[in-house]
């Protein structure tokens, strides 16, 4: 069985063949751009700083006028197919493709697997900085607010609404309060919110972070109980497994309704709303517990 819309991914393969076609414009997605420095994608451009979950109110992301400079610079014209990456796990990959569909821009792809992938593969990198003359491309249009949950849609959620939290079981239990390789010194809340299904974003993917077969993930949302019908929406700690996820379920999936929850759980406790705490649904032990197929 196939995607549900498989021109949204790209492989590998298909990409390096394509290294240096003008028509193809790549961006990595990276939080730090030391990353980039040591080694990217040939004609890669680096975007940097996606969205800035600092800001005391929303939106934290970048609007069109801030979307569209990110594609000029990258040397982005009327006829150009975008592909997007991002490092490990390849979240930050799947929030930019999230964020350039937001935003209204529709010829981008996802790299399967990313950056990890690409490296696992032994494929191509460059130290050289990608620098195309800028292009003045514009995105017009209006934001697509049928791919994006507000903190207020989260809060005011029915019974048809499902929410699916990305992180690991450990956080959405409320043992830990991010990923372990950061602070556990933080603001927010420990938990999860109340009736939200825990899918950690690894069952998604292979060891090589490429997407699992559409038979699988379906099998896999069919077992958490995440019906198609209903009205899904994802999200983690700040948005960016969440956008991982929200990609499988849309893209992949076919799922007719999902929004993602930008601001996710840094944004939804910064107003005191109601955590829960305590075990997820149906947790997995083990190695199991960190890979999906």
């Amino acid at each position: 069985m196939s995607y549900a819309n498989p021109d949204a991914l790209v492989t590998t393969e298909w990409l390096e063949r394509r290294l240096g076609d003008p028509r193809i414009r790549i961006l990595e997605v990276a939080a730090d751009p030391f990353v980039y420095d040591q080694g990217h994608l040939p004609g890669a451009t680096l975007w940097s700083g996606l969205c800035d979950l600092q800001r005391p109110e929303p939106p934290f992301c970048p609007d069109q006028a801030g979307v569209s400079v990110v594609l000029s610079r990258a040397g982005v014209g009327d006829t150009s197919t975008v592909i997007v990456y991002g490092g490990p796990g390849n979240w930050l990959g799947a929030f930019g493709y999230w964020l350039l569909k937001y935003r209204g821009f529709d010829d981008v792809r996802l790299l399967d697997g990313g950056r990890e992938k690409w490296q696992l593969e032994a494929r191509p990198l460059t130290r050289e900085v990608a620098s195309p003359p800028a292009t003045g491309f514009r995105v017009t249009g209006v934001d697509r607010r049928e791919l994006r949950a507000s903190r207020d849609q989260v809060l005011a959620g029915d019974g048809d609404t499902v929410l699916v939290d990305t992180r690991s079981p450990q956080e959405y239990r409320g043992d830990q309060l991010a990923p372990p390789h950061a602070s556990q010194h933080q603001d927010y809340a420990g938990g999860h919110i109340p009736g939200a299904r825990n899918v950690p974003w690894p069952r998604t993917t292979n060891t090589d972070r490429s997407f699992c077969s559409s038979a699988v993930l379906g099998a896999l949302f069919e077992r958490e109980s995440v019906p198609r019908d209903a009205l899904v929406v994802t999200y983690s700690l700040s948005g960016a497994r969440s956008a991982h996820t929200w990609f499988v379920l849309k893209e992949l999936l076919g799922y007719p309704r999902v929004l993602h929850y930008d601001g996710s759980w840094v944004d939804y406790t910064a107003t005191g709303a109601p955590v829960e705490r305590g075990e997820p649904r149906r947790e997995l032990t083990g190695a199991s517990a960190l890979e999906g197929c």
